[in-house]
């Protein structure tokens, strides 16, 4: 496939602990973007146990600030948000195509997605691909190349104040941390290129 013609899965999810057995995925923001990082589409979803019985982590409500009773009223649950998702990505793959996925450390928002939407490994690799980019992993390359400081932080509000990108004061917001995530991956394509 050429470069041109590929498309990008970026994610970012807010959940209610670290612990996919022990906490909910309460919010998924995904956008998919060509390899200008330009939007295709976007879908957010705000999401509830199936039952209703929500496992929280007092400490991971604090970070994310969602509060859960106003977030009941308006969130879906599980099978209704996979459904929805699904429709997303079969809308915006054609073929036996796969999306590549980006994201700030984003293997625990992925086992959340996986867990609480029923989808095995197999049926995840029918629509994602197995390359992907989290801009995290690739903060500590570039700092091995010695493209950025070896001291420099990886976590998303550190990478944006270090780019000199605004708006990380609202971090812990899903939609928001995908745009971040989206500037600080442009910027991390022009250390690449103009050396």
């Amino acid at each position: 496939m050429k470069q041109e013609e590929q498309k990008y899965l970026i994610e970012d999810c807010e959940m209610s602990s670290l612990d996919v057995n022990n906490g909910e995925l309460l919010e998924a923001y995904f956008e998919v973007v060509d390899y200008k990082l330009e939007l295709i589409d976007k879908l957010y979803l705000r999401c509830k146990p199936d039952n209703g019985k929500y496992v929280v982590d007092p400490e991971a409500m604090k970070i994310n600030k969602i509060d859960l009773i106003k977030h009941h009223e308006v969130a879906k649950p599980y099978k209704e948000c996979a459904f929805q998702f699904v429709e997303f990505l079969k809308r915006n793959i054609k073929g036996n195509e796969t999306l590549s996925l980006i994201g700030h450390s984003f293997e625990t928002d992925v086992d959340f997605i996986k867990a609480k939407f029923g989808f095995s490994k197999l049926l995840w690799e029918t629509w994602i691909s197995r390359s992907s980019i989290d801009t995290k992993k690739s903060a500590e390359l570039l700092k091995f190349a010695g493209l950025m400081p070896r001291d420099q932080g990886g976590s998303l509000t550190g990478l944006c104040k270090y780019f000199g990108i605004e708006g990380t004061e609202g971090a812990h917001n899903c939609i928001q941390d995908v745009q971040l995530t989206k500037e600080v991956l442009r910027n991390y394509h022009r250390l690449l290129t103009t050396r």
